[in-house]
């Protein structure tokens, strides 16, 4: 497979040019912008932009007038249309620019964006506010919440290049965070499950990968339960073979890995309960059968891995 990479910056660090922020209600899209620009050097400042205040600019409404006299339908028309503006009137600017965009935002092209999901620990649980415009007068507010949540999830997941999840009341200046928007982490070691969100096409991928270039991530893991084969194509194409790990999960799919691993000789994690390793030494061991209790579990283990290859690489049952 070939794959041809999109243009990107020049910068040392990969950071994308052009940054949608999505999320749930009361995340705190807005917050992180602010600490977005103090991630920055004070001579490349980037242009941050608030979709909602840009159409009440524009129309000399605020939010709930255009909800109360248009309707949501309405406004969900005009945030299509001031985003394909702003995405015209941002396109020739030097500096990079991240937009912040309302829970209920549909993009109606990906164009030169990349997307940023600002999630919380605690979106499930749904969130009350008195000063935004109501969807549903019909319903309780909490009850108008948790009825678009999945719908909105699906769509966050869809659209994702990135998910940064944040625990409940984290919205301070860290400068781990900061090294994340400035993509300079180094040193990560671990494992990265790639999903199917990331790999979902070259131009995602790619730009998964050329993030995490100087990450020192020590695997990537491909797991053959989340993964389709052109998705795991996608990612032997891109990512060091040295730093890719095989995750046997489905049975059903045990012998195209193989012939994979069999070809490729990459690192691989064996799964116990499928009984001795048939291709020799595997860089982890897993175990992913529950029971009653973990004592019971980890006798199990010690079981299997002496009847089984030893790894100088083991995990906690999963």
């Amino acid at each position: 497979m070939t794959t041809t990479p999109p243009n990107t910056t020049n910068s040392p660090h990969f950071a994308p040019a052009r940054v949608v922020i999505i999320g749930h209600r009361g995340t705190g899209k807005s917050a992180f912008l602010a600490r977005v620009r103090k991630a920055f050097d004070s001579d490349s400042p980037p242009d941050l932009l608030d979709l909602d205040k840009y159409i009440e600019a524009q129309t000399e409404k605020t939010i709930p007038q255009i909800f109360a006299e248009q309707g949501e339908a309405e406004f969900r028309k005009l945030e299509s249309l001031y985003f394909l503006k702003i995405t015209a009137q941002t396109a020739s600017l030097p500096q990079s620019v991240f937009l912040s965009a309302g829970a209920g935002f549909v993009p109606p092209e990906r164009g030169p964006w990349r997307f940023w999901w600002l999630r919380r620990s605690t979106d499930s649980q749904g969130r009350l506010f008195l000063n935004r415009p109501r969807l549903d007068a019909k319903v309780s507010p909490m009850t108008e919440f948790k009825d678009r949540f999945h719908e909105r999830e699906s769509l966050y997941s869809q659209w994702a290049d990135e998910i940064l999840t944040l625990q409940e009341g984290f919205d301070f200046d860290n400068f781990a965070e900061k090294l994340w928007i400035r993509n300079e982490l180094t040193n990560v070691q671990g494992a990265v499950t790639l999903t199917p969100t990331v790999l979902a096409s070259d131009d995602r991928a790619y730009q998964f990968f050329q993030r995490r270039k100087g990450w020192g991530i020590q695997f990537f893991e491909l797991r053959d339960d989340l993964l389709d084969p052109d998705m795991i194509n996608r990612a032997l194409g891109l990512a060091p073979h040295k730093n890719i790990l095989l995750s046997f999960r489905d049975p059903g799919n045990k012998s195209a890995l193989l012939k994979i691993q069999n070809d490729l000789n990459l690192g691989f994690d064996w799964p116990l309960e499928w009984g001795p390793c048939p291709i020799g030494k595997p860089t982890v061991l897993s175990y992913h059968r529950r029971k009653t209790s973990l004592e019971e579990t980890f006798k199990i283990v010690g079981s299997l891995v002496e009847k089984s290859t030893s790894s100088p690489f083991q995990r906690s049952p999963s």
